[in-house]
């Protein structure tokens, strides 16, 4: 019995030795050992998503403080006031706020503005590069437009 646990773990270090190092590709960079890419052209949620998905990317998804300060960062002075996010709200309640990528709520980590999320004001969210910078706002799906970022898991050298 200790010699197959033994076997087990061998095989899964060498498995993970192997793996390679993690990489971005299509122009994405890598953030947080997360591939981002940066799109300044305004577009409608619904558009971004599109434009994500053709990569094979989601909207930008910040699940704890380093990624949320992260994403200032990486779009530094590219966006003037917000980006898309990869997130939903169907009610004015985090554990309603549901990730693009399907991974769950919001309920563990969020940066949401105070009075937010609002669904009244729209179900989708940006995140604030200005003013309140790193708090998360609701807003309309199809009528506003912001630039995004897409994420995308990164690739590993020497994988097939």
């Amino acid at each position: 019995m200790l010699r197959s646990i033994f076997l087990l773990f061998a095989v899964i270090f060498v498995q993970c030795a192997s793996a390679g190092t993690p990489i971005c590709t299509n122009d994405f960079t890598m953030v947080n050992n997360k591939c981002w890419r940066y799109f300044g052209s305004p577009r409608t949620h619904k558009a971004a998503e599109r434009t994500c998905m053709n990569y094979g990317a989601t909207l930008v998804t910040l699940r704890n403080g380093i990624d949320n300060r992260g994403v200032q960062t990486f779009v530094g002075n590219n966006s003037n006031d917000s980006i898309w996010m990869g997130l939903y709200c169907l009610a004015n309640d985090l554990t309603k706020c549901l990730w693009d990528d399907a991974s769950g709520s919001t309920e563990m980590y969020s940066s949401f503005m105070n009075g937010n999320p609002q669904v009244q004001t729209g179900k989708c969210v940006y995140y604030s590069l200005q003013a309140n910078m790193g708090k998360w706002f609701s807003s309309s799906c199809d009528n506003d437009k912001r630039p995004f970022v897409c994420e995308l898991p990164p690739s590993y050298e020497g994988t097939a």
